[in-house]
């Protein structure tokens, strides 16, 4: 899956449609559940989600277990990559000039 890289978002954030595509190729279960949660968006509106554990992100190399996702309530939702991921990364650097963003993680 393709995520924004969004500073200001709390959380890793799926939509409706990317959770059940993940729940029914078995990337998700029941236990990966932990509970329901109140969300601000961007624009300032209150939304609920449900707050989930993925047991494993890996992008640009990086391999991160358990790490705490919101599933909204909308089928249009962007995917975020939020602070859940991006607080537990190291150095971020990004050279707009040449389309690059490099991550290096905590040692």
């Amino acid at each position: 899956m393709h995520f924004v890289f969004d500073t200001g978002a709390s959380d890793v954030t799926l939509s409706m449609v990317e959770a059940t595509f993940m729940m029914k190729n078995n990337y998700l279960n029941a236990n990966d559940v932990i509970s329901n949660r109140q969300y601000m968006d961007a624009n300032g509106n209150v939304n609920v989600g449900t707050l989930i554990n993925l047991k494993n992100v890996h992008f640009g190399g990086l391999n991160l277990n358990n790490v705490r996702a919101s599933v909204v309530r909308n089928q249009k939702a962007p995917l975020l990559l939020g602070q859940s991921v991006l607080n537990r990364l190291g150095k971020i650097e990004i050279d707009n000039k040449k389309n690059i963003i490099r991550i290096s993680q905590f040692k």
